[in-house]
């Protein structure tokens, strides 16, 4: 069930995946599937529905929810490549979200190995999400965004404000570090004439 004031979680539970009904629906094939012929859904019937109600209905065993299509062999496959150019945003924009959602469901078909993709995944294109957060430019910014879902666009924003932070605080010590070195480099060579002072060897008359 959805976090009650998370929008964002509410929004992961909007998305759809695939399922095999158990049973029978009575009046109900129509708001189920448009494209029913009768009022009532037949077992083995295939539907498309929300998280929320297939993780409900689930639970009764009144269906069988499938993998969505974005989390299929294909995307595996280009992931195994270069993980971060992958346009995640576009598959799912609540990719992790909805895929840790999809772990909790103990009927789900094709799930065995789901939790280590997802933490892989999210291990891989983190590496170089980072990085770019420290270099990138806002044209850049801007491009590389649209690859991210939800997550790791919240991430990424919050390294790049940390990076500037860091950038403005260092320029804002800058003067007070030069001026530092400076006072201790004169103090040493100050002390280094005193030095060499005190030992003068005293010539006698």
């Amino acid at each position: 069930m959805a976090k009650y004031y998370d929008v964002d979680d509410i929004l992961a539970e909007q998305e759809t995946l695939p399922t095999v009904f158990n049973t029978e629906v009575y009046a109900l094939g129509r708001a189920l599937d448009p494209s029913c012929d009768s009022e009532n859904l037949p077992a083995g019937s295939s539907v498309n529905l929300p998280f929320w109600l297939a993780d409900f209905l689930s639970h009764r065993k009144m269906l069988k929810p499938h993998l969505p299509k974005f989390l299929k062999k294909r995307l595996r496959d280009e992931l195994q490549g270069e993980a971060g150019c992958v346009d995640l945003r576009d598959r799912c924009k609540f990719f992790y979200e909805l895929g840790r959602k999809l772990c909790t469901l103990s009927e789900l078909d094709g799930s065995e190995d789901l939790s280590e993709f997802l933490l892989n995944t999210f291990t891989s294109r983190f590496k170089e999400m980072l990085t770019t957060s420290h270099v990138c430019s806002n044209e850049t910014r801007e491009t590389y965004s649209r690859v991210l879902t939800n997550e790791e666009l919240e991430l990424f924003t919050r390294a790049q404000a940390s990076s500037k932070a860091f950038e403005r605080w260092i320029y804002s010590k800058s003067t007070v570090i030069s001026s530092r070195i400076k006072r201790n480099k004169r103090k040493r060579e100050w002390e280094g004439q005193e030095f060499r002072f005190r030992t003068r060897p005293v010539v006698s008359a």
